[in-house]
C-alpha cells in the first residue's frame, strides 16, 4: 500500500509541477503545448485469466465482469508540428468486479486504478472551429485499494501495460 501512495504521490507532483510550468493558455493551433480536461472511458479487458483469493485461484476466466467507467481526466500535449503531437494522460477510475454466469448476483470486489499513459496522436487541419484527431499509445496500469467483498480475504491484481486508442475533436471556444 505504501509504495502505491508513493507512486501516486509522484505522478501526482510530477503532472502539477509540468502544469505550472505552463502558460497560461491552454494552447491554440499553433502552440507547443495544449493542456485539456476531458471525459474518457475506462473499458477493461476482462479475458485475463483466473482471479485469486488468498492466493488460491478461485474465480475462473470469463466468470466476471469488471465494469466501465466514464471519468474525468486530464492531458498534456506537446505539439511537435502541426499535426503530430505526443501526450500525456492522466486520471484515476475504480472498478467493480462482478460474478456472472454461476456467480451472477455474487460482488467479487472492486479496485482502483491508475492508468497513465502516452499517445502519439495524428491532429487534421481545423475545420469550422473543430479539429479532429486520433492516437495510439502505451500505458502503464496500477491497481491499487483492491478488496474482495462476498469472497472474504485479499485480493491482488497485478500491475500491467497496455495499448491505448483515442480519437476525439478539439473544439475552438474563442479566437486569440
Amino acid at each position: 500500500m505504501k509504495k502505491q501512495m508513493k507512486l501516486l504521490a509522484g505522478a501526482v507532483a510530477l503532472l502539477a509541477g509540468a502544469l505550472a510550468a505552463l502558460p497560461a493558455q491552454a494552447g491554440d493551433n499553433n502552440g507547443n503545448f495544449m493542456v485539456r480536461v476531458l471525459a474518457t472511458g475506462v473499458l477493461p479487458d476482462t479475458s485475463s485469466g483466473a482471479i485469486s483469493v488468498n492466493g488460491t485461484p478461485t474465480i475462473p476466466a470469463n466468470s466476471y465482469d469488471v465494469s466501465s467507467e466514464v471519468i474525468p481526466a486530464l492531458t498534456l500535449s506537446y505539439f511537435l508540428d502541426r499535426h503530430w503531437a505526443l501526450e500525456l494522460f492522466c486520471c484515476f477510475a475504480k472498478h467493480n468486479i462482478d460474478g456472472k454466469g454461476a456467480l451472477a448476483g455474487v460482488n467479487v470486489g472492486d479496485t482502483w486504478i491508475f492508468p497513465p499513459a502516452v499517445t502519439l496522436q495524428y491532429h487534421l487541419d481545423p475545420i469550422h472551429g473543430f479539429k479532429p484527431y486520433a492516437g495510439l499509445g502505451l500505458q502503464y496500469i496500477n491497481f491499487f485499494d483492491t478488496s474482495s467483498n462476498d469472497l472474504g480475504g485479499t485480493m491482488h491484481i497485478d500491475d500491467a501495460v497496455g495499448f491505448t486508442l483515442q480519437a476525439g475533436v478539439d473544439v475552438e471556444l474563442g479566437s486569440g
